[in-house]
């Protein structure tokens, strides 16, 4: 049995589509699904053909099909949209250590807001307890004016 070459086979519309369906594809971007909507068969069909299997009216086809699509471009409900997403950053994790610390802060904050004379301290040291328990920055602020109302009450 002789063995044939790609080089060997004269190119003809179908056996110009037949050793580079998938390739040509690719190139021009169309899915085998949108293919398969072109040509009227199932993306199965497609990707038989794309592994050498094809019959020659399917090839002429799908060939006819991807010269529209060289020529015209693809239809634009078979375009694919993507929309950009902006990609927010991970949040990070905090560690047991840091819950733990988180904790006892909170802890310490909601006992200075019992024993807290005014409704006005008793509401900075929650409002301070409940940023420390989100890890938030404005601990230190939060703090310093709960300190600035427990002066004023003297």
């Amino acid at each position: 049995m002789t063995e044939v070459k790609t080089a060997d086979v004269p190119e003809t519309v179908e056996t110009r589509s037949v050793l580079g369906v998938r390739e040509r594809r690719e190139a021009l971007l169309v899915s085998r699904v949108a293919l398969a909507e072109l040509t009227g068969f199932t993306p199965a069909v497609i990707w038989r053909c794309e592994d050498g299997r094809p019959k020659a009216e399917e090839m002429a086809k799908i060939t006819e099909a991807l010269d529209t699509v060289e020529k015209d471009g693809l239809p634009e409900h078979l375009r694919k949209t993507r929309i950009a997403v902006p990609h927010e950053p991970k949040a990070k994790i905090p560690s047991k250590v840091e819950l733990i610390q988180r904790l006892a802060r909170v802890t310490h904050l909601l006992d200075e807001a019992l024993a807290a004379k005014t409704a006005k301290e008793m509401r900075a040291l929650v409002e301070q307890a409940q940023v420390a328990g989100t890890g938030g920055e404005a601990q230190d602020e939060k703090q310093d004016d709960a300190t600035e109302a427990t002066n004023d009450d003297k």
